[in-house]
């Protein structure tokens, strides 16, 4: 290209323009060629420098054929028609070679070449059986270990004073190639908990040396290239070593993530070479002057406030320093777990006691000679949560998200504190600044039994169902905010605006198909959290009846559940003493989140955290006060 060979050039996706190594110089080869077409979902970078754009089909609309993980030959079927005329890349190469065809046709060619199996078969199972790559044996052999030296061990980054600079992607973003999806943009990293920006990561040991702070600028010089990025000390992050997160800088991603001199972050590629893709030694990170605010929402919403100090450990986020198998001859048979110093974590059951003598409402004399008995529900909704396997990777908050038609509400409402998330992932941190220890919860509405929230509404807005759920009458809501200030869990959300109204709009007709039809779209004034996804009981319910049977255990997926790629979640009927919920309920590492300090009687339980690490491979060290506080 930059000697002039190249006449056409066709671009198969990607955004070469914006991610590309710096040194190559892609945007200004690009420039010389003749003849050049982009093929992509969307007008980017890459597409602005074409003289041709071309939309692409997205997955769900078009033909497509694979190769599974093991060689499994599989197809893709589209599920609607293009929404805006776009083809596929088989499509348009069919079409420059002078031989157009549909995608299914193409697909069809590619199947005939296999000979294995019918084209309507194949159509209806999605895959061709026996297609698989062959196995072959495999023999490893142990090397010897290598002992490095402890300034090895440091890495080249330290060596005289200069420091080292690796390339991380975005949690939600990516590379950048998501930065126009709202929902990604406004989704909290995992560890450092910020939104609507990508950073610089750097230890607070390497920060105090280097006189760096948080909400500032800092100038990254990688080479004889440098960029000017904000900085985050984040616990953990190897010293003499600084993380630049891609993903931001967008220029031509579109109306959320950038366009033209409106951009969301900084465009860390700028410093990223061919030499230096992943990491890149022997660089510098000096203060500007400059302040710059990042939208964290790590201390938004702190269980913590007003609440007596060893709660952080007894009763938020409970952990357990190790567990024991039992392996005596008497128990061989059925080995179970065994908490050692169990005292010390739990405590009168792990559910808390009432002040008062409690009564079933059934039996209450005032309405024993009623006419109209008290109705009893079959069910008993609940949730436990397993700390030991969540990761904190926001899955489950993005799926509610889009479940529950959640609104995104932008930078600055963040930073406000009104981001509107009805799941949040606290994080937890634990020990040497240098090497913490990391703990993920999930903190939703618990739909508790004796809850705060329904006590103290004017208006009978949120009210408690004979399943258990803590419900919500939005049009009987005015916006009191009472709630919010009596629940413990911090866990509900007011619309201070209208989030919604841009979508009344002719041109975002094709958003409102975002929206879930079964779920209320909220407006201003109106106060929302978590409901157990209530369309989707109600739709099993229904779908048993059709049916003629009885609802089973897994019958009812929540959206989180659905999502959560470590089955963390568990959503299921106390009523059905069978079911893996009331299992987890009865399950010792259980407990109720404040629970026995406030006695909400709360549905959700959590599972305590185990941390049982190999001596020979985690040495403990000596256990330290949380930092930056605490979570």
């Amino acid at each position: 290209m930059t000697d002039k060979q190249v006449e056409t050039l066709i671009i198969l996706g990607g955004n070469p323009v914006y991610d590309a190594p710096a040194d190559l110089g892609f945007a200004a080869a690009l420039a010389g060629v003749a003849s050049t077409v982009h093929l992509s979902e969307h007008a980017n970078e890459t597409s602005m420098a074409c003289a041709w754009h071309v939309p692409r089909a997205h997955n769900l609309e078009t033909w497509t054929d694979a190769r599974t993980w093991d060689g499994t030959y599989t197809l893709g079927q589209p599920v609607i028609l293009p929404l805006y005329g776009g083809v596929s890349p088989a499509e348009l190469l069919s079409l420059v070679l002078g031989d157009e065809k549909t995608g299914d046709v193409l697909a069809a060619d590619t199947f005939k070449a296999l000979g294995k199996g019918t084209w309507r078969k194949a159509v209806h199972d999605g895959f061709v059986a026996d297609t698989g790559y062959n196995t072959v044996g495999v023999a490893l052999q142990a090397l010897a270990p290598v002992t490095l030296a402890e300034s090895q061990r440091a890495g080249t980054a330290a060596k005289n004073g200069a420091l080292e600079v690796t390339f991380v992607h975005s949690t939600s973003t990516w590379d950048g190639r998501f930065a126009n999806n709202p929902w990604l943009q406004e989704t909290p990293d995992f560890l450092t908990k910020v939104t609507w920006d990508n950073y610089a990561m750097v230890s607070p040991a390497t920060a105090e040396a280097l006189g760096l702070s948080n909400d500032t600028l800092i100038n990254v010089k990688v080479g004889d290239r440098n960029v000017e990025v904000a900085c985050y000390t984040m616990p953990g992050q190897a010293r003499g070593s600084i993380a630049l997160v891609l993903g931001g800088g967008r220029t031509r991603a579109g109306k959320v993530g950038g366009n033209g001199k409106a951009k969301v972050g900084f465009d860390t590629n700028r410093v990223r070479t061919v030499a230096g893709f992943d990491m890149a030694s022997g660089c510098s990170a000096t203060r500007t002057g400059k302040g710059y605010a990042l939208a964290s929402t790590q201390e938004h919403w702190d269980l913590r406030q007003g609440i007596d100090t060893t709660i952080g450990e007894r009763g938020i986020a409970k952990r357990l320093p190790s567990l024991v198998v039992e392996t005596t001859p008497a128990k061989a048979a059925d080995p179970t777990w065994t908490a050692k110093n169990e005292t010390e974590y739990y405590h009168d059951g792990n559910r808390g006691l009432s002040l008062f003598e409690e009564h079933p409402f059934a039996q209450d004399e005032r309405y024993a000679k009623t006419d109209k008995p008290e109705p009893k529900s079959n069910h008993a909704w609940a949730m436990a949560i397993d700390l030991s396997t969540c990761t904190g990777c926001n899955a489950c908050a993005v799926a509610c998200q889009a479940e529950n038609n959640v609104p995104v509400v932008g930078k600055d409402q963040v930073q406000r504190n009104r981001e509107m998330s009805w799941i949040r992932i606290d994080r937890y941190f634990k020990g040497p600044v240098d090497d913490p220890e990391i703990a993920h919860q999930p903190i939703a509405c618990h739909h508790c039994e004796n809850a705060p929230c329904e006590q103290v509404c004017p208006v009978g807005a949120t009210t408690h169902s004979n399943e258990g759920l803590n419900d919500m009458a939005y049009n009987r809501c005015v916006g009191t905010r009472y709630c919010l200030n009596n629940c413990p869990y911090r866990v509900r959300r007011f619309n201070f605006l209208d989030y919604h109204k841009e979508l009344a709009a002719a041109r975002n007709k094709v958003r409102e198909l975002v929206f879930n039809p079964e779920v209320t779209v909220r407006h201003r004034g109106v106060m929302e959290k978590c409901t157990y996804c209530v369309q989707r009981i109600q739709n099993g319910k229904i779908r048993a009846k059709v049916d003629g049977r009885t609802l089973a255990d897994g019958d009812i997926v929540t959206a989180c559940q659905a999502a959560c790629p470590t089955e963390s979640i568990v959503f299921g009927d106390l009523a059905d003493k069978e079911s893996r919920v009331s299992k987890l309920h009865g399950d010792r590492r259980a407990y109720g989140l404040l629970d026995a300090e406030l006695y909400t009687k709360p549905r959700t339980l959590f599972l305590a955290r185990v941390r049982n690490p190999n001596p020979k491979l985690a040495p403990a060290t000596a256990a330290a006060a949380g930092h930056q506080g605490g979570h």
